[in-house]
């Protein structure tokens, strides 16, 4: 039902164990170019991009969305499982090569919600500014969701459109209360649905999207060789 829910209307995942881990400073876009799959260097400011962090062998760290939140700034989401082991990685690859940038992990202090679906524009509108103007596919805006500064992504893992609001992490449970306002997801045909990490799974699976410890990891060459 979930799973339907997403590819007919609309459904709501929390997924606030996900890692954020923030790369600031004048060679933060350097190290990112340095460990990151997808090109660093031509992306733009508000831009988003889904890539590989690997070893030099090829081998797969984690699969991350990389988020260009400055000049001297960005964002990567990482698989929950994979936070401290990543962290541990970047440290010791940014230890060897003497970059200006700093490693801040965001983690705890950030929540994560993602409302997918052919829906999902629509229901997310009700909660924002009237003049607000959903960005386009692989790319963020800053702005406010039913009050809260939030980061709202056109992006997802479930091969619909939809959005990923990144929000402080006190704030999800409200976020997630006015998501679902007026709506019984108990109902037949209910336009929004809460939905699980079982439908997230088979969503991305339908949509050929890998993850890291499924179809990915270091023993996983990237180019497939």
């Amino acid at each position: 039902d979930e799973h339907r829910s997403v590819r007919a209307r609309a459904g709501l995942f929390d997924v606030s164990h996900m890692g954020e881990l923030r790369l600031r400073g004048p060679a933060a876009l350097e190290f990112a170019q340095l460990v990151f799959s997808n090109d660093v260097a031509g992306t733009a400011p508000g831009r988003v991009r889904y890539g590989l962090l690997c070893v030099e062998s090829g081998g797969v760290v984690d699969d991350v969305t990389l988020y260009r939140t400055g000049e001297r700034e960005l964002l990567l989401c990482v698989n929950a499982s994979n936070v401290a082991a990543v962290l541990s990685w970047l440290r010791q690859v940014h230890a060897g090569r003497g970059l200006d940038c700093a490693i801040e992990d965001e983690s705890d202090a950030t929540g994560l919600l993602a409302l997918q679906g052919p829906q999902a524009l629509a229901i997310a509108a009700k909660l924002l500014a009237p003049d607000f103007r959903a960005p386009k596919r692989w790319h963020f805006a800053r702005t406010e969701l039913a009050g809260v500064r939030v980061l709202l992504s056109r992006t997802g893992y479930t091969g619909e459109d939809g959005v990923e609001v990144i929000l402080p992490a006190g704030m999800v449970g409200m976020a997630l209360t006015m998501l679902m306002k007026d709506i019984d997801p108990s109902k037949e045909g209910a336009l929004v649905r809460p939905c699980g990490l079982g439908a997230r799974d088979t969503l991305r699976l339908e949509a050929a999207m890998p993850l890291y410890g499924h179809e990915l990891g270091e023993e996983t060459n990237a180019l497939g060789t």
